[in-house]
C-alpha cells in the first residue's frame, strides 16, 4: 500500500499511479528522537478506481471458485 520514492518529483509525476500513497522520504524528516514527519503523496481518484476494480475482480475470482 505504501511505496516510498528516492528521486526528486513533484506531485504532477504521481498522477494515474495505482499505489495510493507514496511516501517522499527527501521531503520526510526526523523532528527528534521520537517523532517523524511524512510528505504521503496520493492520487486519490486514480488509485481509489485502481483499488476498488482490483477488489471487484477478487470478488468474482473468489465466487467463481
Amino acid at each position: 500500500i505504501l511505496v516510498e520514492k528516492t528521486k526528486y518529483k513533484v506531485s504532477s509525476d504521481y498522477m494515474t499511479t495505482t499505489c495510493p500513497s507514496i511516501v517522499d522520504s527527501n521531503a520526510s524528516m526526523n523532528l527528534n528522537n521520537n517523532q517523524f514527519k511524512f510528505l504521503i503523496r496520493y492520487d486519490n481518484e486514480w488509485s481509489y478506481s485502481y483499488k476498488v476494480i482490483k477488489l471487484l475482480l477478487h470478488m468474482i475470482d473468489y465466487n467463481n471458485k
